[in-house]
């Protein structure tokens, strides 16, 4: 009852300040667009804002940004909730530690930064270092880390990054004891991992789109491909595409004893994922486990050449 008291309070002073600020929103132009579907006229006046990159569209969002700031800056009480949230959220924050060959590798926040840092210490008393400062990206803070992956024999580290919260991303690889950069970059990733393999990972990318159209294209034909260190993302492997599918996200992974290359499959029509395998001891291609979109299917373990799999194949509950 307490809890919903003070949510009408804060209701209240919210409807006051609506009250005492009148927010005038810009006015946005009409064009006259109009989609024939199958005799069903439908007008679309507001297509021109789909051109995110024109000077128009930028105009447009400035403009209506300028209106939500004006309307923030004329509530009374909002220093007091942001130096309440400042407070609440000003300490030091440690993530788990995950071990790699003699280095602990772990997320740091002091409190108020934009991104956690991650750092290397050398066993457990080990004086703890800068490995990678995601708030040094950017000057803006545009640019962000997406994740952290170590290869099997600990002398690598991959990362991802995402430049203006997009999903596509860039992947590099850093020398775990010195922590230089090496050359690789892996451009136009998406909805993908890194799952590493001898001297190199696999991860899932598309096409390069064209130059007009690299934030808006339609994303099809998903790829997996193979990375080795030290060479150019023009000669990775293809491993595997399915052009009769253009609309199906691929996603592969290692396991643990890098026997068996797995390849989950998901479709935009279903909820549900395909489960492929490739034995990587072998010279042969994917070989179906689960060829139907009737539940989620995951690679757990293998054991003696057999699969356990995690599914909620006819569970209810």
């Amino acid at each position: 009852m307490k809890i919903f008291f003070g949510f009408l309070l804060i209701a209240s002073l919210f409807l006051s300040c609506t009250e005492e600020y009148k927010v005038k929103y810009p006015e946005t132009k009409k064009v006259d667009v109009t989609d024939d579907y199958h005799g069903t006229v439908v007008a679309d006046p507001y297509r021109w804002l789909e051109d995110n990159t024109s000077e128009e569209t930028a105009q447009w969002v400035e403009a209506q940004n300028k209106v939500t700031e004006e309307y923030l800056a004329s509530i009374s009480f909002r220093e007091d909730i942001k130096e309440r949230l400042t407070e609440l959220w000003n300490y030091e924050r440690y993530s788990i530690p995950e071990k790699v060959g003699r280095y602990y590798f772990f997320y740091k926040n002091d409190g108020l930064q934009e991104q956690s840092v991650v750092y290397k210490q050398e066993g457990l008393e080990g004086e703890p270092v800068v490995f990678i400062d995601p708030n040094k990206f950017s000057e803006d803070g545009s640019i962000s880390l997406t994740g952290i992956h170590f290869s099997n024999d600990n002398k690598y580290c991959g990362y991802g990054i995402s430049r203006g919260g997009s999903d596509w991303q860039e992947y590099y690889i850093l020398d775990v004891e010195t922590g230089e950069k090496l050359s690789d970059e892996i451009l136009w990733v998406k909805f993908s991992g890194m799952s590493w393999y001898k001297d190199g990972f696999y991860y899932s990318r598309y096409d390069e789109p064209a130059s007009d159209d690299k934030l808006k294209a339609e994303n099809e034909n998903h790829k997996v491909y193979y990375h080795k260190i030290g060479t150019l993302q023009s000669e990775d492997e293809l491993i595997y595409q399915d052009k009769n599918n253009p609309k199906r996200n691929h996603y592969a992974g290692v396991t643990e004893d890098e026997k068996y290359l797995i390849l989950y499959i998901s479709d935009v029509s279903s909820s549900y994922n395909l489960l492929y395998y490739k034995d990587l001891q072998k010279n042969e291609g994917m070989k179906p486990l689960i060829n139907n979109f009737e539940a989620n299917y995951s690679v757990v373990d293998n054991i003696d050449g057999k699969f356990l799999v995690l599914t909620d194949f006819e569970t209810p509950n």
